[in-house]
């Protein structure tokens, strides 16, 4: 690695070796996850002003706090490459998983998003929603947008008294 450009000790420096690392370190905690699984780190990113430039073009701010501008590969399945990653907070990007982004991806009204994000969209915990698609057999419509007791037993703010 080269250390030219005295950048060695910045956050942006850290973010591309932890990058490099998780993918072609076998040694590194986080390998399985990454090189493991065939994710790789395009070859113009081995020059890391290449890959500062990138960043600085799009996005990454090195004075936002800790976990608001981190990495993320929009297609989870994709590697490491200009046209994959993008800056997002760490909220987004742990809603970004694979576990909830390849297998839960919903189209509704010409939207697509996981169903985290359709979760937080219609204010439902992803438990419910999931377990309303998963074991009541509902599609991911319904499960969003039918009121949580429709089928049973009514909220007390939702019986409505007779009139003496």
């Amino acid at each position: 690695m080269y250390h030219r450009h005295g950048e060695s000790k910045t956050r942006l420096y850290r973010t591309w070796t932890n990058m490099r690392f998780r993918c072609n370190d076998t040694h590194d905690c986080h390998y399985k996850y990454y090189g493991a699984k065939g994710v790789k780190v395009c070859k113009e990113w081995d020059d890391f002003t290449v890959f500062k430039d990138w960043a600085l073009a799009n996005g990454y701010d090195k004075n936002a706090p800790f976990g608001v501008c981190t990495i993320d590969r929009i297609d989870v399945d994709g590697n490491y490459e200009p046209s994959n990653c993008r800056w997002v907070d760490a909220k987004t990007q742990i809603h970004n998983r694979g576990r909830i982004h390849t297998k839960n991806m919903w189209t509704i009204n010409g939207k697509t998003m996981n169903a985290a994000e359709w979760s937080r969209y219609y204010n439902l915990s992803l438990p419910y929603v999931m377990y309303r698609v998963k074991k009541k057999g509902m599609t991911p419509y319904e499960a969003l947008t039918t009121p949580k007791f429709a089928q049973g037993r009514p909220k007390n703010s939702e019986v409505i008294q007779n009139d003496k």
